[in-house]
């Protein structure tokens, strides 16, 4: 059975597009959110982990879940 599309998958995907839309901008998009926060988000966090590796762990933390599911 599919699952029903609720009101807050709406909010979720513009606030996805929002900031896909900041970004989008440069620089010159990206300054006032640096102004009002006080730290660029694009900076490396000093974690020592890319996206990449993050996104793999993610993708293989997913499979396990849905398999373990079944």
């Amino acid at each position: 059975m599919a699952r029903r599309s609720t009101p807050g998958d709406g909010g979720a995907l513009a606030l996805l597009l929002g900031l896909f839309a900041v970004g989008l901008g440069g620089g010159d998009g990206v300054s006032p959110h640096i102004a009002a926060m006080g730290r660029n988000p694009f900076v490396d966090s000093g974690f020592g982990v890319s996206v990449a590796g993050v996104s793999l762990f993610a993708f293989a933390a997913s499979v396990t879940i849905f398999f373990a599911s079944r």
